[in-house]
Order: C-alpha cells, then sequence, then structure tokens
C-alpha cells in the first residue's frame, strides 16, 4: 500500500495544513462536510514508513504556502524516499464520489467494533472484511483515523538517525530485508522478532484504536465460585487484594507467594470487582500450558462473565472483547489499551523475564490509567526491594494449604570436586548423592535431580541408574530430560504419575511440575550462569506440595555457597517466619520445626 503527502487549505481564516492518505480524495470529501476546502497531493508515492517520516520531518515548520509546503516535502522525500521522484508540482486533487464515501462510512461501522482495543496489520484488517476490496478497507480505516482517533503507524519506522523500531512490539533490531508482494520492492524489511503473531513490514500500515473506557455498572453481581474454601494465608492476600483495588491504592500491586501456595484463585475477588463496574480483565502468564487451563478456572469461577483464551492454537478470535480475556504474554501484542486490570502471572518465568518486548505488549494493552498485578513465588530483585521498602502493595501467601512450613535446603559444599559430577563424559556422583537417592527410594519417595547443563543429565543418570542397578535387586527407572529431548512431556507425565523413580533434569522443569512426596537435590547449585535465586527457589519448591508428606529433603551441592543459593535460603526462611508470625502454620509442624533446629 502507498500512501500520499498532502496540502489542505481550509478557507481563508484558517492556517494550511498537511496530511498524508492512502486515498487523498476521500480525505477530501470528509473535509468537505466541514466547509470549503481544497488539497494538492505534494509527494510521489511512498511506503507508509517512508511517508510517515517525511511528513514528521516539515510537521515542526508551520507549512507556508502550497510552493512552500511542496518545497518542503521534495527536501525530505530526497533524504527518505529512497530514489523516489517528485512530480513536477503540486497535483490538485477532486472528492470523491458521493456514494463511494457513502459506501466507506458503511465499511468503518463494520471496521471499528472488529479493531477497537486491538492493533491490527492491514493485512488482519482487510481479512476480518470480506468481501470488501482492499481500497475500501483502506478508506474505511481512514475514516476512522480521521473521525474516530485510531492511531495509523508504519509497520516498521525510521527512528533517530538510521535506526528503526518495529510499530507493534517495539524491537530496534532483529530485522529482516526481503522481497516483498505487498510494495513490490526487494529491500521491505520485515521484523522478526514478532513475526510468530503474524509478519509486520515496512509498507504496511498497522492500526491501532483504544477500547472505550466507560464505566458501566453491569447489574449482575460476580462472585467467584471456588472449587475449594482459600487458606487463612490466601484469604489474607485475597482481602487485601481487593481493597486495594476498591480504594485505589496505587497502579500495581504484588502477589508473593510460596511455590504451591495457589495465586490463581487470590486474584479473584480484585477481578470480582473489576467485572462489577463493568471494566474488562486481563489475566497474562508467559506459558501456554498455564493459559489453556487457567482459562477454564476462571470459565468455572465467573460462568456469568464471557470468556476468551488467546494462546499458540486456540481457537479464539479476534472479534468482540470479553469481559475476561486470559492470554499468553506474547498474544497481548494483539490487544491496545482495553483492559481496566491486568493480572500478570509467573512474572519471573521465561519467556516473560527479561523480554522488553513482552512488558512493552502487557503495558499497551492496558489503559494507561489501568491497574496490575504481579504474580509470582519469585519476584525480582526489584519487585522484592520495592515490596520491603512499601513501594508497591504486597500480598503474602506464606504457605502452603496443608499448613506446613517449606522444606529449607541443605547446603553440601564439597569444594572443587563438584565439577566433576557434571562431567558431560562420565558424571562423579558427589558423596553422599547415592545414599540420599537410595534413602527416598527405600522409603517410597521419588527423587529430583536438576543439574545445570543437557549433557549432565544423561551422564548423571548413566551414574546413578548404573549404581542402582548394581547394588539393589530391584531396578529403579531413574530418566533424563532436557530442552531437546524430545520425549521431555511423557517423561514428565511418567514421573508425576509414579512410572519413574528418579528423574535427572535441566530446569526445564522447575516450574508446573507436582511430584507426590519428591525429594530434591540440585548439583552445581552455584554455577550462577545458570542457576540464580529464583532457580533455585523453584527447584526446591518441588518438594513438600502434598498434603501426605508435606515435608521433603531438599540438598543445594556446590562448591561453595554464592550468593544466589544464599538468598534463595533467605527468601523460603523469610517466607516460613512470615508463616508462623501470622498463625498460618499447624501447631504440630512449628513444633517439629521447632525440633529440628534445637537438634
Amino acid at each position: 500500500m502507498f500512501f500520499f503527502i498532502y496540502h489542505i487549505e481550509k478557507g481563508r481564516e484558517k492556517s494550511p495544513g498537511l496530511g498524508m492518505s492512502p486515498c487523498p480524495e476521500y480525505d477530501l470529501a470528509l473535509a468537505l462536510e466541514e466547509g470549503p476546502v481544497s488539497m494538492h497531493v505534494i509527494s510521489p508515492p511512498l511506503r507508509l514508513a517512508q511517508a510517515f517520516r517525511a511528513l514528521e520531518d516539515v510537521k515542526g515548520r508551520a507549512p507556508g504556502d502550497l510552493r512552500g509546503s511542496f518545497n518542503s516535502i521534495s527536501r525530505s522525500v530526497s533524504v527518505y524516499g529512497a530514489g523516489a521522484r517528485m512530480p513536477s508540482g503540486p497535483v490538485r486533487v477532486d472528492p470523491a464520489a458521493a456514494s463511494l464515501k457513502e459506501e466507506a462510512e458503511r465499511a468503518a461501522v463494520l471496521l471499528e467494533p472488529r479493531i477497537r482495543g486491538r492493533i491490527l496489520r492491514y493485512e488482519e484488517a482487510r481479512s476480518s472484511m470480506e468481501p470488501c476490496g482492499p481500497s475500501m478497507v483502506a478508506m474505511a480505516a481512514q475514516r476512522l483515523v480521521l473521525r474516530s482517533g485510531m492511531s495509523l503507524m508504519p509497520g516498521i519506522a525510521y527512528r533517530g538517525y538510521g535506526g528503526r523500531v518495529c510499530s507493534r512490539c517495539g524491537a530496534t533490531a532483529g530485522f529482516v530485508i526481503s522481497d516483498c508482494l505487498c510494495c513490490g520492492s526487494s529491500g521491505c524489511l520485515v521484523c522478526g522478532e514478532c513475526s510468530s503473531m503474524g509478519t509486520v513490514r515496512e509498507c504496511e500500515p498497522l492500526y491501532a484504536l483504544p477500547a472505550t473506557a466507560e464505566k458501566k455498572g453491569t447489574g449482575r453481581v460476580h462472585g467467584p465460585i471456588l472449587r475449594y474454601e482459600l487458606t487463612p494465608a490466601q484469604k489474607r492476600a485475597s482481602g487485601k487484594l481487593r481493597d486495594w483495588y476498591l480504594e485505589g491504592l496505587g497502579d500495581e500491586a504484588l502477589v508473593w507467594a510460596v511455590c504451591g501456595a495457589g495465586k490463581t484463585e487470590v486474584s479473584f475477588a480484585a477481578m470480582a470487582e473489576a467485572l462489577n463496574r463493568g471494566e474488562k480483565v486481563l489475566y497474562a502468564a508467559p506459558r501456554r500450558d498455564v493459559v489453556a487451563e487457567i482459562g477454564e478456572r476462571i470459565q468455572s469461577a465467573f460462568p456469568g462473565a464471557s470468556c476468551s483464551s488467546y494462546y499458540s492454537g486456540s481457537a479464539a478470535r479476534s472479534g468482540k472483547l470479553t469481559d475476561i480475556t486470559v492470554a499468553t504474554t506474547h498474544q497481548a501484542l494483539r490487544f491496545y489499551r482495553c483492559f481496566d486490570l491486568t493480572v500478570l502471572d509467573e512474572v519471573d518465568a521465561f519467556p516473560y523475564q527479561g523480554s522488553r518486548m513482552l512488558e512493552h505488549a502487557v503495558r499497551r494493552a492496558r489503559f494507561e490509567n489501568g491497574k496490575t498485578i504481579f504474580m509470582s513465588a519469585t519476584p525480582s530483585r526489584r519487585l522484592m526491594e520495592d515490596s520491603r521498602n512499601g513501594r508497591i502493595l504486597t500480598a503474602r501467601i506464606s504457605a502452603r494449604y496443608h499448613g506446613h512450613p517449606l522444606p529449607v535446603p541443605e547446603v553440601a559444599a564439597i569444594g572443587p570436586i563438584s565439577s566433576g559430577m557434571i562431567s558431560k563424559d562420565k558424571a562423579v556422583p558427589p558423596p553422599g548423592l547415592l545414599d540420599a537417592v537410595k534413602e527416598s527410594l527405600a522409603a517410597g519417595h521419588k527423587h529430583f535431580v536438576f543439574v545445570p547443563r543437557k549433557a549432565a543429565a544423561e551422564s548423571v543418570s548413566r551414574t546413578i541408574s548404573g549404581a542402582l542397578e548394581s547394588t539393589d535387586e530391584h531396578r529403579p527407572n531413574v530418566g533424563w530430560s532436557h530442552s531437546s529431548d524430545p520425549d521431555r512431556e511423557q517423561k514428565r507425565r511418567a514421573f508425576t504419575a509414579g512410572g519413574m523413580d528418579v528423574l535427572v533434569c535441566t530446569s526445564i522443569m522447575e516450574r508446573g511440575v507436582t511430584v507426590p512426596g519428591c525429594d530434591v537435590t540440585v548439583l552445581g547449585a552455584d554455577k550462577d550462569s545458570v542457576f540464580d535465586y529464583r532457580s533455585l527457589v523453584q527447584m526446591a519448591g518441588r518438594a513438600g506440595r502434598q498434603k501426605a508428606r508435606p515435608t521433603g529433603r531438599v540438598t543445594f551441592v556446590c562448591e561453595k555457597p554464592n550468593a544466589d543459593i544464599k538468598q534463595a535460603i533467605e527468601i523460603i526462611n523469610e517466607m516460613n517466619d512470615d508463616a508462623m508470625r501470622n498463625g498460618f502454620l499447624l501447631k504440630e509442624a512449628t513444633e517439629a520445626d521447632d525440633g529440628k533446629k534445637d537438634g
């Protein structure tokens, strides 16, 4: 699609102006509704990024008369127009026919609800408007730009001197030069960072239209229907979030929960308050499997509210916004200024953690005055510091449902030999590892062994398996897995279902895996290039999750304790202290814990 820059004059008393459009004759027809107008095209056909930058370059200077505007644009086109040839002079524009204008108005009425609250590529807008032709979709979009405040952006815009930026994901690198059927160029830029969400091109427009922010009561009272009664720790956190939302006590809140404490349902009270005001809610999580499962739970909890789930392979389509939208953080790229409340689960997890693109997407999806709840078992250092210093409202869930304290990791500092135990060739088991595994199996428990490298997963698994086979009559099933293992999902299911006794793996299974009554050993826990305090807390959190065995043994094996090991243990102790101080632990559990400390 190509755009033209035009000079427009609206009567003698008004200053002339500049604009751009794929169909200047339609812009003129709209302008004539307000009185006499004259319009001249003053540029060659340009790709949107070129037209956008050329217009931006001269808009800082007041456009003088028609000739002055033409000369200014001519200079900009010579810089940004990629060789486009200027016309010999301004070209007068005649208005579009009345019948064409009326047809475009009808098309705009159809397009507006499909784009409200979203950011769409031109191709997405066009496919939602079939059988309207491309030029009619362009005119309908232009009407929304001029009359409804819709933003028009080049897919990839110029940034500074020679830089580029993707208008959808905010990437400033990772662009690919490709042949383009849309503009006919052999050098059209494509964004490689967000290509999984549909191709964003330099020549293709992006449209973004905020949702209407009207606050209307629905007339219904949404009260979440829970599958179980909340624990005292959950009730405290839930009430704190509800009060924060009702009383407007800031734009952000943090739910800091221990692993396995049940964060999701704690956010439901605040979500219910938003729904009762007629507001829209986004529940976002980084991982597809989490979104698929939580979407069903949220719909069951709020049967009177409409709910849609967006993730790769989901059936949801970009139609009218539902009351609650559940989406991966990648899918948040599709939304624009439409959510009053955003609940961001697993804020510390890959791929959200450390991704500017996904932070940009989630932030832009909410209204500018919207609120966000961050939920995590392992918040970033910044969030923890803000929490401890009172800069963000924090609702802690410091105890699991069974009322027992978290297992506190033991540290086995074995010196330099720790490197040998994770060798890719032949792993040398550290002192005590085989004994610990045997003790777990003898007691009927599973054993999780985490390693920092893929190759170590296989070698450590072979070493443990060989040692157990050579000493025991029973042959335990010892498996391994890592991110390149095509059978990792089957092995995960086998381990959680009881078909595997020991699983040696990398950090791919530090989250979302509950194995009844398991013990945990982390080899190379001081490899801080792989395991930071968040990974260590999550891995330790695999133990003690079930009421049948709420305890468990966690061991960090290392050369010597580093800062991340110390911080992970500090966080676990801090949560146990909070749970004890607030009476969230069972009396017998605290007595048993005191006995361990005395011993």
